[in-house]
């Protein structure tokens, strides 16, 4: 027949904390052993995940662990995992450069803004220049017109399309022979 066991606490449900496994003694008597809670161990404050390394106990056992157990031998070793940590020394990296590169452009803005005004200041002279290029060729064209107009009033208000002193066109000379032929 089966040896019949019973629980050696006095608490009779089957909680998370109350789980038991029967084992056989050296003496041959089967007797429950308690099994205790499992911890999910520690986990990484950035990313949430389980830290390599360092045992999943629960809190009382941890504190009873030495120190080198308890976590792992690099900068953040029992509270970050190792992505986060080269995840945060490259940020720290990136802004030291980020800041030193600040302080150059400050140093540097004074040049910069010679180097701008002076800029400005040949754009400013080439505007000026091609609009007095523009003046002058508006002023020489004007002074065509005045003088194509000054032409046409010395030769008795001949137009510039007049042809009173070239070779009469074809229609003019059809016309002078209908009536060269009528006389």
């Amino acid at each position: 027949m089966v040896q019949r066991l019973t629980l050696r606490r006095r608490n009779p449900y089957h909680t998370q904390r109350n789980r038991v496994i029967s084992v056989k003694t050296p003496g041959g008597k089967l007797v429950y052993h308690y099994i205790g809670k499992r911890s999910q161990g520690p986990k990484c404050g950035d990313c949430h995940a389980d830290i390599q390394g360092v045992p999943c106990l629960v809190r009382r056992q941890m504190a009873q662990l030495s120190r080198p157990k308890k976590h792992v031998s690099r900068a953040y070793g029992g509270s970050r995992c190792a992505k986060c940590v080269r995840n945060r020394i490259i940020r720290a990296f990136l802004t030291e450069e980020q800041k030193i590169v600040k302080r150059l452009r400050k140093a540097q803005e004074p040049k910069l803004l010679r180097r701008q005004k002076l800029i400005e200041k040949q754009k400013a002279a080439q505007a000026a220049a091609a609009r007095e290029r523009a003046k002058k060729l508006a002023e020489e064209r004007e002074a065509k017109k005045r003088e194509k107009k000054r032409d046409q009033r010395r030769e008795g208000g001949r137009r510039v399309g007049d042809r009173s002193d070239k070779r009469p066109r074809r229609s003019e000379m059809r016309a002078d022979r209908t009536t060269t032929q009528r006389k």
